[in-house]
């Protein structure tokens, strides 16, 4: 469920951070089995961790000036609603896409019951290639 997910970021380059604490790009990555040592774990990660800064002439330098990923949201897709592709040389410009709202948005969400605290939201979650 978190490897789907995101850190609310808007551009703030915190999902960086947020895939280096779960291994996402390391095959040998070992994460705490446990529910208790993975949830000590997370929780101090995500309180050390901020975002990148990053600029055409550097690296990624770490950042926890605009706060840590403990402060954001953290956000998981339990139903899509609406999915497009960009592609191409260039990136500038309008980008957009619609659908008629024939389809059911109720979601089922008692089997969330255990998470506290949560909160449904629509979000926008759109990857760069």
């Amino acid at each position: 469920m978190l490897y789907d997910g995101c850190i609310e970021d808007s551009n703030g380059y915190y999902n960086e951070a947020y895939k280096i604490i779960l291994g996402h790009d390391e095959d040998n990555s070992e994460l705490p089995q446990t529910y208790k040592e993975f949830k000590d774990y997370i929780t101090e990660q995500f309180k050390l961790h901020g975002s990148y800064y990053k600029s055409k002439f550097s690296s990624k330098v770490p950042d926890s000036n605009d706060g840590t990923l403990f402060e954001r949201y953290l956000l998981i897709s339990i139903k899509d609603i609406l999915s497009t592709e960009r592609w191409g040389y260039e990136r500038y410009g309008v980008n957009s896409a619609s659908r008629p709202l024939d389809f059911d948005l109720s979601i089922d969400l008692s089997k969330y019951q255990d998470i506290t605290p949560f909160q449904v939201v629509f979000f926008v979650q759109q990857h760069s290639g």
